[in-house]
């Protein structure tokens, strides 16, 4: 068994495809009860489920559940 002393920042943690917790820099650009976009930390992530329930939000914490997760793409954002 190991213990984290530290919480170190950023962090994306998925499990089972069904809940994703975010820690860090986050933005939220788009949300709807489908689909979510978010910046976090220099990555934009895009999230599409047939449902989405935000479980966590605060400063640097975002915690989704995704029902029936169809599409999740992460691409590193470019300043133009």
């Amino acid at each position: 068994m190991s213990k984290r002393l530290f919480q170190l920042l950023p962090l994306i943690e998925i499990e089972n495809f069904q809940t994703i917790q975010l820690r860090g820099n986050i933005t939220i650009q788009k949300i709807s009860e489908q689909q979510v976009a978010f910046m976090h930390e220099d990555f934009i992530i895009h999230i599409q489920a047939k449902e989405l329930q935000i479980q966590v939000l605060k400063d640097e914490l975002v915690a989704l559940k995704m029902n029936h997760l169809e599409k999740m793409t992460i691409e590193k954002w470019q300043e133009s």
